[in-house]
C-alpha cells in the first residue's frame, strides 16, 4: 500500500527524530511509535511483521511488580516494551529484534532497554528472564532453522515456545485464530 503525503510527511518527522543526536522526551518518543512507518522501507507481509497499536499496547499491560528482569521478543521498534517501561519500571529490560532498521529506532524509542539485533529463537541469553512479553509476527514465516518441541509452521508458537525456555511467565498477543 502506497503511503499518503500526510503519512510520509510524519514518518519523515519521526525519522528526523531517531537521527537526530538530542536526548528524547516521552511525547518525541510516542510521535515515534505512533508515525514511523515500518511499510516505508519494509516488506513486511512476507515477514508477518506489523507493529503493535499504541492503544493495544496500552491495555497489554499487567500490573507487574517493579523488580522484574523482563526480555520482549521480537520487539519491533519497541511499542510494548515503551509501556512497559513507562508503567512498570522494571529492573531491566531487554528488547530482541531481527531486523537492525527496527533496532536502530527502537533504540530511540526505549534508550533504557538493553536492545540486541539478532533471531529471538537462536539467540543464547546470559541467564532467564522473569518475563517475556511480545506481539511476535504471525503465520507461516521462514525462519532460523527452529528445532525444538514445537514443529509447526506457525511462528508466533516458536515464539511461544522460546519464551518457555528462557522466562518464569509470558504475556503474548496472538490472533484469535492461532488459538486451538
Amino acid at each position: 500500500m502506497k503511503l499518503s503525503k500526510a503519512q510520509m510527511k510524519a514518518h519523515l518527522k519521526a525519522m528526523d527524530l531517531v537521527n537526530s543526536d538530542k536526548k528524547l522526551n516521552l511525547d518525541e518518543r510516542f510521535f515515534i511509535v505512533e508515525n514511523y512507518r515500518e511499510d516505508a522501507t519494509n516488506m513486511n507481509a512476507s515477514a508477518g511483521a506489523f507493529f503493535t497499536p499504541v492503544e493495544l499496547a496500552t491495555s497489554f499491560q499487567v500490573e507487574l511488580d517493579s523488580n522484574l528482569h523482563i526480555v520482549d521478543l521480537c520487539a519491533g521498534i519497541g511499542t510494548l516494551s515503551l509501556l512497559t517501561h513507562v508503567h512498570n519500571f522494571p529492573k531491566s529490560l531487554t528488547c530482541v529484534e531481527l531486523n537492525p532498521e527496527y533496532v536502530k529506532v527502537g533504540k530511540r524509542v526505549v534508550p533504557e532497554a538493553d536492545w540486541i539485533c539478532a533471531d529471538a529463537l537462536t539467540h543464547q541469553f546470559d541467564g532467564s528472564f522473569d518475563l517475556a512479553i511480545s506481539n511476535p509476527p504471525f503465520g507461516v514465516i521462514k525462519t532460523s532453522d527452529w528445532n525444538d518441541k514445537y514443529t509447526g509452521s506457525l511462528f508466533e508458537f516458536k515464539v511461544i515456545e522460546r519464551a518457555s525456555q528462557i522466562s518464569d511467565y509470558a504475556v503474548m498477543i496472538s490472533p484469535a485464530n492461532s488459538a486451538g
